[in-house]
């Protein structure tokens, strides 16, 4: 059985407003969306953090709470019931409240030096004391100006955040530029830490104490990494079952599982698939629209009006991924195809004849003045055996990145200008 994903809460803590001498958070009840209201309550992770456990059922294992020199951090004691608090707790506490007021007249990101990591982390200890199961760790971040602040940041999230943990994102208070910042940096953590899931709250003070939760925000996450594998591998299933019903995942995958295994797909079952998957889309929800154009616009090379066209944009589009494999393997087999579609009568059955492959190829290799056919062959040999380049031509091909994108071009268009040809005669 695997074991329970950790629930993550990431919480930006700053100044709040200033009232009088001192800054601090004001108190209010929050609203959530399907109607719970916090405790009156001044730090909104501490809203989040009751909604989670008592309204939800699922408490949070882990708080990250990210802040500056001058943040509030004494605020956190809210958390605590009074009778657990206890003389050892307040008097980190009372150290804690001494030094963000030092600090808070200072105006320098580094701050003056009495609130430190140190005495950070000793205020993370006495909080998960009390608050356990659960784990609070306070982070300095600085102000996130300057990119070894912004770096900071990103170095506390991958060593704090662990493996397929399930993250909420709480961009209440801080800094309204970090959120910014926080984004994309999420989209990394994902990719890197296989995130279960991401959510994002925010308590809008300004919007009577509505807490929002963002939706899209999620589902943008995932699109984002589809399109990612999509355009650096050609890969559309994951971002195709991420857009249309569960009743086409099926379809999908099978046009997908032919394509890996490089069999004939028939474009009729593309062009049927792609339509259902449109009649399927909910009106109101542009972004998947988009999407579904885009991955469309990815399996054009299924619909190619013959199989050797197919097999050609397939080819093209592995060496526009550098998947040299796949592209020179099947390069290959479009000229080979080609040529025993041209000297047999019964061209299927020839295919999976060795001899007629070699003669109907060698017979093309004769009409091909640039010898580029037999620098093909030699190429896509030498890339799938893994063996020794043969001649001084297949040599300087596989010399570098460069040299095989030139090569393939050159190869590619030669066997276009066969293929074309042949349909003009």
């Amino acid at each position: 059985m695997n074991p329970p994903k950790p629930r993550v809460l990431v919480s930006f803590i700053g100044k709040g407003k200033r009232d009088g001498a001192s800054s601090g958070y004001q108190t209010t009840q929050y609203s959530f969306p399907d109607g719970w209201q916090s405790p009156p309550i001044s730090v909104f992770g501490l809203a989040l953090l009751t909604y989670y456990e008592q309204h939800l059922r699922q408490p949070i294992d882990r708080w990250l709470v990210l802040g500056s020199p001058q943040s509030n951090w004494d605020a956190l004691l809210e958390g605590v019931p009074e009778d657990q608090q206890g003389s050892a707790l307040n008097r980190v506490y009372g150290k804690i409240r001494d030094a963000v007021k030092a600090e808070e007249q200072s105006s320098s990101a580094t701050g003056i030096g009495q609130l430190t990591q140190r005495l950070l982390d000793e205020w993370s200890d006495a909080l998960s004391e009390r608050l356990q199961p659960m784990v609070v760790k306070c982070q300095l971040v600085g102000w996130c100006e300057a990119p070894t602040s912004q770096l900071q940041m990103w170095r506390v999230l991958s060593q704090e955040v662990p493996e397929g943990s399930e993250l909420v994102l709480d961009i209440t208070h801080g800094f309204r530029h970090q959120p910014m910042l926080l984004a994309p940096m999420v989209v990394l953590l994902g990719m890197l830490k296989n995130l279960s899931g991401v959510e994002l709250y925010y308590g809008a003070l300004e919007m009577s104490n509505r807490v929002l939760k963002l939706d899209l925000f999620p589902e943008l996450l995932e699109y984002i990494q589809h399109v990612s594998v999509l355009q650096t591998s050609g890969d559309y299933e994951p971002l195709g079952k991420a857009l249309i019903e569960e009743s086409l995942h099926d379809q999908l995958a099978q046009i997908a599982f032919m394509e890996r295994t490089n069999r004939p797909i028939n474009p009729n079952r593309v062009h049927k698939f792609l339509a259902q998957a449109q009649r399927t889309l909910p009106a109101e929800h542009p972004l998947k629209s988009d999407l579904l154009d885009h991955m469309r616009t990815q399996m054009q090379k299924h619909l190619q009006p013959s199989h050797l066209e197919r097999l050609l944009a397939r080819a093209d589009e592995a060496a526009e991924h550098r998947d040299y494999v796949v592209a020179y393997t099947l390069l290959f087999e479009t000229i080979v195809a080609f040529a025993v579609y041209q000297k047999y009568p019964n061209p299927q059955e020839a295919m999976l004849d060795h001899q007629c492959r070699s003669h109907a190829f060698s017979e093309l290799c004769h009409r091909d003045t640039t010898g580029v056919l037999k620098t093909l062959r030699n190429v896509r040999n030498t890339i799938v055996h893994a063996s020794q380049p043969p001649d001084g031509a297949t040599q300087k091909a596989l010399e570098s990145d460069e040299e095989l994108q030139a090569f393939y071009k050159e190869a590619s268009q030669t066997v276009k200008n066969f293929m074309s040809s042949q349909s003009e005669s």
